[in-house]
């Protein structure tokens, strides 16, 4: 039996998300990933903990909102 397999795959679609060469992955496979409410707000939530990493935030913008939604 697995266990934490969401938290797990919810946790690497949060770091895909602030990696640039990721980001067209998780354009292509959010859907399959992200099934229940509460995995695109684990999502959320692991995001907003992860470091910056040196890149430049647009508040109006984040990278997970490019990233998902191609904007």
């Amino acid at each position: 039996m697995l266990f934490n397999s969401r938290s797990t795959a919810n946790y690497l679609v949060a770091l895909a998300c602030n990696i640039t060469e990721c980001q067209p992955y998780v354009r292509k496979y959010f859907s399959k990933i992200i099934v229940l409410p509460s995995d695109w707000l684990d999502v959320a939530a692991t995001y907003q903990t992860l470091p910056d990493k040196g890149k430049p935030k647009d508040p109006a913008n984040p990278p997970i909102a490019r990233t998902i939604y191609g904007k």
